[in-house]
C-alpha cells in the first residue's frame, strides 16, 4: 500500500493524532490524495466516528504485519502543534464553516465526569455530593461513548467548569470556551500534561488546578497508569472556593 499512516490508543488518540493529523496531510500536495491507514482495533465505536468523519479511502488494519510501498508518518510534536490541532479541531466541529456543527455557546454548565473502568474516584459519592451542591451535573464515560462527536464537542463547549479524574474523555477540551476552569484527579503513579497541554492551546484564559491521590493501591491488580483514586473532598473544596 501507499498510504498516510495514524496509529492510536483510545478515544483521545482518536481526537489528538487522527482527527487533527488529517489537517496536516491534506495540506501537503505528496499526501493529500492518499489513502490513510488506521489501526482502530476492535473498537465498534471509534470505527463508526472515523468512518463518518472522513471522506479520503481509509485502510483499517488490524495488528497483523502490513507491508507498504511508501508510508508517510507525521511524527506527534509539543504546544505549537497542540495549537494548530485546536484550531483544526474547532474549525471541523464548532465553526459556522462546519455544515454539521453545533452553534457556540455562551453556557454557564459545571460538569463532572465520572469514569466507570479505569481511573474510577472511590469515594465518589463523597465527592458528588459535594459537587451537587454548588450546581454541577453529572456525566460519565459510558454516557459520552453513546453521544457522536459533536455532541460531545457541543458539551464540552457549553462548560464553564469541569471536574474529572484524569483520561480520554477531557481530550474533549479542545472545544472549551476560552475561560474554562478545569480540576483534575490524578493517582501518583500517572500524573499527565496532556489535558494541561491541550487547554493552554484551546483556551486563552483558563484555570488550572489538580488534586494528587497519594495513597497507595486500593484496587488489586490494576496497572501504573488505570489506578482508582481516592479524591481529598477538603483540598477539593479549596480548589472550588477560588
Amino acid at each position: 500500500h501507499n498510504s498516510a499512516l495514524y496509529s492510536w490508543l483510545g478515544y483521545g488518540h482518536l481526537l489528538q493524532d487522527q482527527m487533527s493529523k488529517e489537517a496536516f496531510f491534506e495540506r501537503q500536495p505528496l499526501t493529500q490524495n492518499l489513502p490513510l491507514a488506521a489501526n482502530l482495533g476492535e473498537h465498534t465505536y471509534l470505527r463508526k466516528i472515523w468512518k463518518e468523519q472522513w471522506k479520503r479511502p481509509v485502510l483499517l488494519i488490524g495488528d497483523q504485519i502490513t507491508r507498504f510501498r511508501r508510508l508517510h508518518v507525521l511524527i506527534q510534536g509539543h504546544q505549537a502543534t497542540r495549537r494548530l490541532q485546536a484550531e483544526f479541531m474547532r474549525h471541523e466541529f464548532l465553526s459556522s464553516n462546519s455544515a454539521h456543527s453545533p452553534l457556540a455557546t455562551t453556557s454557564r454548565r459545571r460538569l463532572y465526569i465520572s469514569r466507570r473502568l479505569r481511573r474510577r474516584v472511590l469515594n465518589e459519592a463523597q465527592i458528588w455530593s459535594l459537587l451537587k451542591d454548588r450546581g454541577f451535573e453529572w456525566m460519565d464515560d459510558q454516557k459520552l461513548s453513546r453521544m457522536t462527536l459533536r455532541q460531545q464537542a457541543a458539551l464540552f463547549q457549553s462548560a464553564e467548569m469541569i471536574v474529572s479524574p484524569h483520561g480520554s474523555q477531557l481530550f474533549n477540551i479542545f472545544f472549551c470556551q476560552s475561560n474554562l476552569a478545569l480540576i483534575e484527579f490524578f493517582k501518583v503513579s500517572w500524573p499527565d500534561s496532556c489535558a494541561l497541554t491541550i487547554l493552554r492551546a484551546s483556551a486563552t484564559q483558563a484555570r488550572y488546578a489538580y488534586v494528587m491521590d497519594w495513597w497507595p493501591w486500593e484496587t488489586p491488580g490494576q496497572t501504573l497508569s488505570g489506578a482508582d483514586i481516592r479524591v481529598d473532598p477538603d483540598k477539593l473544596e479549596s480548589l472550588l472556593s477560588v
